[in-house]
């Protein structure tokens, strides 16, 4: 089964957020504590302290996380204290930060994760979302302010909180083993912000650039919603923005920002669960409730021999149910509907099959319930060899009635063979299976 996180970013997100949300949902997994994953900065970087503490707000519980540099904090600097002001703006100085691994540009940032990587400090798996996440935000930046992704020197990742908001988000979701991220569009806010560049509207010119080709929108808030950060670990590592599918839930993590929101949470809660085709059993039930996914498509531009040969193929490759219907489209032509039940957990697979198989433009897909009565399939010897029945039980257990019919492939194959008529292969099976 796939682990899936799923988040709700109607709130935004900034690294810190996500950080929170991360390690709440880890610790009730038994899988990082908060001081496990502290200790990992701060053996590694010094005069750095991750500091990880518990907050209710309104009743609702979860985590903020302040990561305080101590030699600029001596300096009057406290990071992730920002309510979200834009970040080009608030390191706007190019010193070291007293640990040699810190300058300003992104080729020594990926220097240093490649160097954490090998020390064994985070895995492959986190080094490879981190460089990617990190990535993000140095192409942004280098776009705005029109210099190469090499050379930038940007403040946003320089900063030390967005070095442990991205390395520790990396590694939760590495150490947290999620397979799928899913996520709502990413809200973002409206207006204006103040920075060290003066007045620059919502969003700032780094996350306008990280949101191209994300769903994205403004959201009923004003101000800075999404930081450069947040918007980097959403485009580096969601992989489905989409409603969350059926799982099976088993921890849920909210991160809280600083930032007092007039009538909203200053929060991201992320759940974490197993996907799952079926839902629980109600106890006493007869009939098995799942979900499935259905893929319809509309084609008037193969010949219905291909698309019989399809539908076959489609069954082989796991698909539950394939059946066409026939049908008028645009334009007066008749043309093909064709449907495919399948496990939601294939979708994508037999999504990415039907376009392979006719080329369809587009495939819409939809979530259903199927119940579905308990069944097996059992061989029986035969004068006509081995032959296989389907058998299930119809109605509830009190009154279940025997529904039995030999497998419809074989009935074909013995018609064949014995030149019988189906009809008269299949009374006598029945008649075999009858006096068993």
């Amino acid at each position: 089964m796939a682990r899936i996180a799923s988040m709700d970013l109607s709130t935004g997100i900034s690294g810190d957020k996500f950080l929170g949300a991360m390690i709440q949902a880890s610790e009730k997994l038994g899988i990082m504590s908060r001081q496990e994953f502290a200790a990992i900065f701060e053996s590694a970087l010094s005069d750095v302290e991750v500091s990880i503490h518990d907050v209710c707000v309104e009743g609702i519980s979860g985590l903020k996380i302040d990561v305080i540099d101590k030699h600029e904090h001596e300096h009057g600097h406290h990071h992730h204290d920002h309510d979200h002001h834009h970040d080009h703006g608030r390191h706007d100085h190019d010193h070291d930060h007293g640990d040699g691994h810190f300058h300003r540009h992104w080729s020594d940032i990926r220097a240093m994760i490649l160097e954490w990587e090998r020390e064994g400090r985070i895995t492959t798996g986190a080094s490879g979302r981190a460089i990617a996440t990190f990535t993000a935000i140095a192409e942004a930046e280098a776009k705005v302010h029109g210099k190469s992704v090499e050379d930038v020197a940007f403040h946003e990742v320089g900063a030390i909180d967005s070095i442990v908001d991205i390395i520790g988000a990396c590694i939760l979701l590495d150490v947290l083993g999620i397979e799928r991220l899913y996520s709502s569009p990413m809200i973002v806010g409206f207006g204006t912000v103040k920075c060290a560049h003066g007045i620059l509207p919502v969003p700032a010119p780094a996350t306008a650039l990280i949101c191209e080709g994300l769903p994205t929108a403004a959201g009923p808030n004003e101000g800075e919603m999404t930081t450069p950060t947040g918007g980097a670990i959403c485009k580096a590592n969601v992989t489905d923005w989409a409603p969350m599918p059926c799982i099976v839930p088993t921890a849920i993590g909210t991160g809280f920002g600083t930032r007092n929101i007039e009538g909203a949470y200053n929060a991201l809660r992320v759940i974490i669960g197993d996907e799952t085709s079926e839902f629980p059993q109600v106890e006493g039930d007869f009939f098995k409730v799942e979900q499935c996914a259905l893929l319809q498509t509309n084609i008037d531009h193969v010949s219905p021999e291909a698309m019989a040969i399809c539908c076959e193929d489609l069954l082989v490759e796991g698909a539950l149910d394939v059946w066409q219907q026939p049908i008028t489209m645009k334009k007066g032509r008749l043309a093909i509907e064709l449907d495919v039940l399948c496990k939601v957990s294939d979708a994508q697979r037999i999504a990415e099959s039907i376009y392979d198989k006719v080329g369809a433009l587009g495939i819409r897909r939809s979530i259903v319930e199927r119940t579905v009565a308990p069944r097996e399939q059992i061989e029986v010897e035969t004068r006509f060899g081995s032959v296989r029945f389907k058998c299930a039980g119809i109605g509830r257990a009190c009154d279940r009635a025997e529904w039995v019919r030999p497998e419809s492939d074989d009935v074909a194959r013995i018609s064949r063979e014995f030149g019988m008529s189906p009809a008269e292969v299949s009374a006598e099976l029945m008649e075999v299976w009858r006096s068993r």
